[in-house]
């Protein structure tokens, strides 16, 4: 699913504690990869932290902890 940037809210703009809904992905190829880490449309995502260099960003999703890259992160569109 890949959902239109009509200035939602990507996964890279929210500050660690911050809870939100995925609604889609921007980029296909990496859509399918997130797909299959279990990231999946209609799930919670929780900023954990940010790494200092602005490298990757450590997140929650649902009961699982992953870190992704600031490009995989700015695919995720959010409600």
């Amino acid at each position: 699913m890949v959902a239109s940037p009509k200035g939602g809210t990507t996964l890279t703009s929210l500050k660690p504690g911050v809870k939100r809904i995925v609604e889609g992905f921007s980029d296909h190829y990496i859509g399918g990869k997130l797909l299959s880490m279990g990231i999946l449309p209609g799930c919670k995502v929780e900023v954990v932290r940010k790494s200092p260099l602005g490298g990757s960003i450590y997140t929650k999703v649902n009961k699982s902890l992953v870190a992704l890259r600031k490009e995989e992160a700015a695919c995720i569109m959010l409600r």
